[in-house]
Order: structure tokens, then C-alpha cells, then sequence
């Protein structure tokens, strides 16, 4: 099967196939952004791209601090 040959679902090929026939060749261009390399983003552009990766950070440490909390209430009470 095409799908196992290219190592892609068979979703992913039906919507190429979809792509084609409504666009032609132009309809599988790959239109994703390109992310700029660190030395050509704007002092801006770097502190926006630092706060989401404080955000992102804190958000995993509550998450993780959460689970903490549950798995430590949740061995107290088997214990008793």
C-alpha cells in the first residue's frame, strides 16, 4: 500500500489526492511559516519568544506540582 511504502496515514494521502485535484500542483505546496532563526528575530521577537517559554515552563512545573500533590493525598489515604 502507497501509505506503508512512504510512511504516511492514508488520511494524509486522500487529503494530498483531495489537494491536487481541487489545485493542481500549486495546492501541495508546503505554505507552513518558517520560523526565523534566532540571529534574524527582532528584540521583539525575542522576548515574546522568552515569554512563551517561561509560560510555557511555569505551566508544566503546576502541572507537574499538581500531580505531586494528588499522588501524595492519594497515598495517604490508602494508608489509613
Amino acid at each position: 500500500m502507497t501509505s506503508e511504502r512512504f510512511g504516511v496515514s492514508y488520511q494524509q494521502i486522500y487529503a494530498w489526492v483531495q489537494k491536487y485535484k481541487k489545485q493542481g500542483e500549486s495546492g501541495l505546496i508546503d505554505r507552513r511559516r518558517k520560523r526565523k532563526q534566532f540571529a534574524e528575530q527582532s528584540d521583539a521577537e525575542k522576548a515574546a519568544a522568552h515569554a512563551r517559554k517561561l509560560e510555557a515552563e511555569n505551566q508544566r512545573l503546576k502541572m507537574e506540582n499538581d500531580f505531586l500533590k494528588n499522588w501524595t493525598n492519594s497515598k495517604g489515604a490508602k494508608s489509613s
